[in-house]
């Protein structure tokens, strides 16, 4: 997908993001995620690195579905620590099956003593089901569906 004006295209989604409420989740016994730069900045880019412009549409796409989700989910799927130095990240992951064949996974994340926060969102898929949902994004958001290859 080739989005004529990016920088607009980025700066409108920014600033829907910065009107996303933090959300109650049951799977953190009620705590509030916030929805953050960090978590914005991770949709966008990767190691600082920006994601092809498909990608990008794509998560955006996906964080649509994101505070109905965590407001209902009771379990999580996995959890991991990490420390650098003196800072300590604390990263869980979400798994909400959409279909048979199609997953969205959520990533919380808590840097030290912090707010749980939005941390990322992606989309998993069987195999079988890849080229069919390139091809609905691609007929429904005029995304390229080469844009959209899953590893």
């Amino acid at each position: 997908m080739f989005v004529e004006d990016w920088k607009g295209y980025i700066k409108n989604k920014r600033d829907s993001y910065k009107k996303m409420k933090p959300i109650s989740c049951p799977a953190f016994d009620n705590e509030k995620i916030y929805f953050n730069r960090y978590g914005f900045d991770h949709i966008v880019y990767k190691d600082g690195i920006p994601r092809p412009q498909g990608e990008v549409v794509k998560r955006f796409k996906l964080l649509e579905y994101v505070p109905n989700i965590l407001g209902k989910v009771q379990t999580l799927s996995s959890g991991e620590k990490r420390t650098r130095g003196n800072s300590t990240a604390y990263f869980w992951a979400i798994q909400h099956k959409v279909g048979n064949l199609i997953s969205v996974r959520f990533i919380i994340r808590r840097l030290n003593n912090g707010h749980l926060h939005f941390f990322s969102i992606m989309l998993e898929l069987h195999r079988t089901s890849q080229r069919r949902f390139c091809e609905i994004l691609a007929i429904n958001y005029s995304v390229e569906s080469n844009l959209l290859r899953f590893p």
